[in-house]
């Protein structure tokens, strides 16, 4: 039985291509978010009936925030988070998360331990393309 060189060449060109489509898929491309913050392990510190959100600001190669886009995810009691953006997906990236208390600030001493403004907040993360689960720690920021 003698094989035909070009089917052989041609079953192994759509292998391959199948092997680069396989590898390739999840890798690239927009990042999702759901999350927990947490403090110390614990519960956040957030009061009864307290609506709180947290902004994600992308960072640049140096560190400082980029202008825009910011996103936003409303805070559960229980901390819980997902972030929905327009398009429902994020670019993947190193973020700043500050929590955001609605209305005015709180009084008294400082709950969220720094994290509630963009210049003080110590609360990263890095999104990789993809799905992304992650928990942010008011306790250990970094």
């Amino acid at each position: 039985m003698t094989t035909n060189p070009f089917r052989t060449f041609r079953f192994a060109a759509v292998a391959a291509f199948a092997s680069f489509l396989a590898i390739g898929c999840g890798v690239t491309g927009p990042a999702k978010l759901k999350g927990k913050l947490v403090d110390g392990g614990g519960p956040p510190p957030i009061k009864p009936g307290e609506q709180i959100s947290l902004a994600l600001h992308r960072l640049n190669a140096d560190g400082s925030p980029e202008a825009n886009p910011t996103y936003n995810a409303i805070l559960k009691s229980d901390g819980d988070f997902e972030v929905i953006a327009s398009g429902g997906e994020l670019a993947p990236g190193t973020y700043r998360a500050v929590v955001v208390p609605a209305g005015a600030p709180p009084k008294g001493p400082d709950r969220f331990k720094g994290s509630g403004s963009l210049t003080t907040s110590k609360l990263t993360l890095e999104l990789k393309p993809g799905a992304n689960e992650i928990t942010l720690d008011l306790a250990k920021p970094e």
